[in-house]
């Protein structure tokens, strides 16, 4: 049986590991241009590589979309393509936006005012003083934080919208019924419960290396805006901040000591254009 709906298709393709992204969505071209009914047609028209036609011939041989319906519909995880309303508008007009998102939560936050907020994983006090005092501004604004999960100024960016009863989303590069690094397993419930959790990746998904650099491009993707509060010369956070100056969003660094490690990203972020954010009102001033 093949696929009666772009909705079918997207849900096929997000359970896809081996395939990049890019390829998912050339073959979501495909499939709205022709209206191929058949696998054959389907793989015709998409002009792929032998061993590629092969894979993918096998994988929807094998796929059973109702089973995994029942396995999200089991932890109470939903999904939506990349064509439902609940998907956001900003990541949706990215360069690479996922087939379809797995989540689990406050599904009205995918639809809020974002600000994602990211950071060294080895923090100074300095780093998290920053945080814990802009957290307060964005959860009164009603604003939606987000952030990963990772060690650092992104755990503290998530434990603080808690504290605070803010809404926040947590972006992973894994199964949301993974836990990524294991010892924030109560923050990740608690998120799960009360806020909301995301990926592009399905059940079960580990938390690969090369899922985090997918990840970040969410990150960066899903916000207006991107805020840097501590970055190393080589911080992943770095990257971040590329993805989300080449989708066009606003960059903002938060300055720090010459002599500090990690501040020596944010400080080059802020010589190369990003805005340099005293206090929570200069990221609004650029967003509202």
């Amino acid at each position: 049986m093949f696929f009666s709906t772009v909705d079918s298709l997207c849900f096929f393709l997000s359970h896809q590991e081996g395939i990049s992204n890019q390829l998912k969505l050339t073959l979501l071209d495909v499939y709205l241009e022709y209206q191929p009914t058949t696998v054959s047609a389907f793989i015709r028209q998409a002009h792929l590589p032998c061993a590629m036609k092969q894979k993918l011939v096998r994988a929807i041989e094998q796929f059973d979309g109702a089973d995994e319906e029942f396995k999200l519909l089991q932890k109470g995880v939903r999904w939506i393509s990349l064509f439902h309303p609940l998907y956001p508008t900003a990541l949706r007009n990215s360069y690479d936006p996922p087939v379809g998102l797995f989540f689990k939560g406050k599904e009205a936050y995918l639809l809020g005012k974002k600000l994602t907020i990211v950071g060294t994983r080895h923090p100074s006090s300095y780093g998290i003083k920053v945080v814990e005092q802009c957290i307060p501004a964005i959860v009164c604004r009603d604003w939606v934080s987000v952030s990963g999960l990772a060690t650092g100024i992104e755990l503290t960016v998530q434990t603080e919208v808690i504290r605070q009863n803010g809404k926040a989303i947590a972006v992973l590069g894994c199964g949301l019924d993974v836990c990524y690094p294991k010892e924030h397993l109560s923050v990740q419930r608690n998120m799960l419960e009360e806020q909301l959790v995301l990926s592009e990746y399905p059940l079960g998904s580990p938390p690969r290396k090369e899922h985090f650099p997918m990840r970040n491009r969410i990150l960066a993707s899903l916000s207006f805006g991107t805020m840097v509060v501590e970055a190393k010369e080589r911080s992943s956070c770095l990257h971040i901040a590329a993805f989300a100056l080449e989708e066009g969003r606003e960059i903002f660094a938060v300055p720090g000591s010459v002599f500090s490690r990690t501040s020596v990203g944010t400080n080059q972020l802020i010589k190369q254009g990003a805005k340099l954010i005293q206090t929570t009102e200069d990221v609004f001033a650029e967003l509202t």
